[in-house]
């Protein structure tokens, strides 16, 4: 009976880790309470993608803090001016432009207040969980003290092709919006660890 039981819980994780569509959304455990508290300044904030998560997850049961960073706007910067960058699993270029307000850093920031390098790029420290095109879809999330508190998204682009033309540098759109799900804004403790 034992090794039965063995046998089956052995299946069921490989079928897990192995597959993406498997994983378990673990978003729907959050409440809106719970992602507007903000952690005392003793606790562990952490931003990861969704594959370091799981990870994570696996290394545990086998067995930083942030820079403030809040960045103001540069008065008179290009659109294609790239604010940050970094590379997903499959070595995609993932740059962050100025942009405007319907993609790039003044989408992310003005609209959905998600302001720091750091939670923005942190869900493309994985490989997309969804492609759209020439669109991808990175999931990622919050920790604080180990545990998420929020999931996170961002949507990159690699193309070369705005509505405002093309960029200059022929690198990639790149982040076309970052945001807090569930939520119209981040809470400001997201930018501020």
């Amino acid at each position: 009976m034992a090794k039965r039981l063995v046998f089956a819980v052995v299946t069921l994780l490989t079928a897990v880790i192995a597959t993406p569509a498997a994983r378990v959304d673990i978003h729907d455990q959050f409440t809106s309470s719970s992602r507007q508290i903000e952690p005392s300044a003793a606790d562990q904030v952490e931003f990861v993608s969704d594959e370091d998560y799981e990870i994570r997850r696996r290394d545990v049961a086998s067995s930083s803090s942030l820079a403030t960073h809040r960045p103001n706007a540069l008065a008179g910067t290009p659109w294609w001016h790239i604010r940050h960058a970094t590379r997903d699993w499959n070595n995609r270029d993932i740059p962050t432009r100025q942009g405007n307000s319907n993609f790039g850093y003044q989408k992310t920031c003005g609209k959905h207040n998600m302001c720091s390098p750091r939670a923005i790029e942190a869900p493309y420290h994985g490989y997309p969980d969804e492609t759209q095109g020439t669109r991808n879809v990175y999931y990622g999330y919050v920790l604080v003290n180990g545990r998420p508190r929020i999931k996170l998204k961002s949507v990159a682009d690699t193309s070369q092709r705005t509505a405002l033309g093309n960029t200059p540098d022929g690198r990639p759109v790149g982040t076309l919006t970052a945001y807090c799900m569930g939520m119209e804004r981040c809470p400001d403790w997201v930018n501020s660890r």
